[in-house]
């Protein structure tokens, strides 16, 4: 964060905040993201944008069954009985998600496919941290 403030300081890029994304793995959100709301401020304490913090209540890879269309679109097969009416509440999504590709290895770039393939506003719709996080990104909701 510190190289991307100084990067960027005085240039029309500068940004006015940066937003921490921590998957919180099902434990609870506040408890994880204490130590950093602790910490933090004092590590960047003289750089001027704002630091928030949103999470994703299992695994990012939830967010990828919120839009169960369009992940069975780039899949190409069905999801199964995944529960993705409900992604924040699915046990392990990114194990399921790994079983649901197959013989492709799930890489970061891999990740990066998927979500470009993905509608990101019924994301938001169905998944309550997803919308959390583009809460946070859009300083506060629409």
């Amino acid at each position: 964060m510190k190289a991307a403030w100084f990067e960027s300081k005085g240039t029309e890029a500068e940004p006015d905040k940066f937003v921490i994304l921590v998957d919180t793995d099902g434990k609870d959100p506040d408890g994880v993201l204490a130590p950093l709301r602790e910490e933090l401020p004092s590590r960047l304490r003289g750089l001027g944008p704002d630091v928030l913090f949103a999470f994703a209540q299992w695994h990012l890879e939830a967010w990828f069954f919120a839009d169960h269309a369009g992940l069975r679109r780039y899949l190409k097969r069905s999801l199964g009985r995944v529960g993705a009416e409900s992604p924040d509440q699915i046990t392990n999504p990114k194990l399921r998600l790994k079983h649901l590709l197959g013989d492709s290895v799930y890489t970061s770039r891999k990740s990066e496919e998927i979500a470009e393939a993905l509608d990101p506003h019924v994301i938001r719709s169905q998944s309550p941290s997803f919308a959390g996080f583009v809460e946070a990104v859009r300083n506060g909701p629409e």
